[in-house]
Parts: C-alpha cells; sequence; structure tokens
C-alpha cells in the first residue's frame, strides 16, 4: 500500500540549472514536436484540430480532478 501525502505542506527546494539546461530542454522540445508532426503527418486540419481541442479539455478534466482531490 502506498502513503498519502495529500494533506502534506509542501516542500520547496530550490533548483539550480545546468548551463546546458536550456539547450537540452529546447531540444527535447524539438524532439517532441518532430515526433508528433510525424504521427498525424496523414491527419487532416480539421481532424487534427479537434484532437487538439479533445485533448486540452480532457487535460484541463484531469488538472480540474486532481485540484480538487488537494
Amino acid at each position: 500500500m502506498f502513503a498519502s501525502f495529500s494533506n502534506a505542506p509542501p516542500v520547496l527546494r530550490p533548483v539550480q540549472l545546468t548551463e546546458e539546461a536550456p539547450a537540452l530542454l529546447a531540444e527535447a522540445r524539438a524532439s517532441r514536436e518532430a515526433f508528433f508532426k510525424e504521427l498525424l503527418a496523414d491527419w487532416n486540419e480539421e481532424e487534427v484540430r479537434s484532437f487538439g481541442s479533445l485533448l486540452l479539455k480532457f487535460n484541463e478534466t484531469a488538472e480540474q480532478r486532481i485540484r480538487s482531490r488537494n
């Protein structure tokens, strides 16, 4: 069984990024974007828009659900 920490106060820890971090983040973002572009290459514009709208709705619903539990 997993312990629940939902009532535990948040802990803030400072993070220091290395000089390489911005380039690594940009590379990860570009890679993710290329992956999705390839994945959706055969979809028409309306399908992509519809998917984007539904994905946004899904993410907003999930975020609301998570926030309501805390």
